[in-house]
Order: structure tokens, then sequence, then C-alpha cells
């Protein structure tokens, strides 16, 4: 009799410890899984996808030729999004002096990035100090897709800024 209850204990232990072993390789694959879906998309989009999300027709359109300092220039900015969720990107906004190649102006703003094709028109200042020549603004807008930091540069056409 004691002999079946010390096979029945090892038996059971035997059970256990193979449920133990089941559950562990359980846990071995899910977190495999998970580090592997996790890093291979990010390594895809960060090192291998061209893919441009965001593009702008350059140059951009500008809404006259002529401007005098403190004056806006409106700035018709043809875009397509192929990013699926809304996004915040940063534009860093440069105006540029092209006879002197000086960066005159820098402005940042915050737009929200959704998918399709858009036309907008952005007003953008010239600074009150900004000296007669031909300028263009610069951009870069900064955004990201699947948390991986993505860049698109665009410009506008070149326009005057004379004193009036």
């Amino acid at each position: 009799m004691a002999s079946s209850i010390e096979t029945r204990k090892r038996k059971m232990q035997s059970k256990v410890i193979k449920y133990i072993d089941f559950l562990f390789h359980i846990a071995v694959f899910a977190a495999g899984f998970m580090i592997i879906g996790r890093f291979i998309p990010q390594t895809y989009y960060r090192y291998f996808d061209s893919t441009e999300y965001y593009l702008v027709k350059v140059p951009a359109a500008v809404g006259g030729k002529e401007f005098a300092p403190c004056n806006s220039v409106p700035v018709e900015i043809n875009r397509v999004s192929l990013v699926d969720t809304e996004a915040v990107a940063d534009i860093n906004l440069v105006l540029v002096n092209l006879d002197s190649k000086e960066r005159v102006y820098r402005e940042v703003r915050n737009i929200m990035i959704t998918k399709g094709e858009a036309v907008y028109v952005a007003k953008y200042n010239i600074p009150c100090s900004a000296t007669p020549g031909r300028y263009i603004f610069d951009a870069l807008v900064h955004f990201k897709v699947y948390d991986i930091d993505k860049y698109t540069h665009f410009y506008s056409e070149e326009f005057d800024v004379k004193n009036k």
C-alpha cells in the first residue's frame, strides 16, 4: 500500500514538473514572439523603408512676387500624405535671402497631418528688419511614422522684398 502511495506521489510530481515545463516554454515563446514582433517592424521602418509618407509640391507657390518688410506672404502648400493617423509635425521655417545666402528669420509651427491630398494657404511673416532682396521660404517638416522620426523638405518660389 505504501508503494502505491509513493507511485502516485511520483506520478503527480512528474505531472506537475511537466506542467511547469510546459508553462515555461509557453512563456519563453510568448516573450520571444513579442520581442520579434516589436523589433522587426522598427528595424524595417528605421533602416529599410524608403516610402515618402509626406510630400509637398515644390516650389510652393507664393501669392505674389513683391512684398514689403512687415508683410505676410501667402504660400500655397499642395501636399499628399500617406500617414494613416493624425500626427503633429514641426515646421522649421527659415526665410533665406538668396543674394547673401543669409538665414533671416526662423519660425516653428505645429501642424496636423492627416491622410490624403490637401491644398492650403499658409501665411508667413517677413520680419520688419528684412533688407531688400530675393527670398525663399525653406522648410523642414518633422513627423513620426510608426514611432520613427521622418523628415520632408520643401521650399517656396522666389519672391522679392522691396521697401515701399
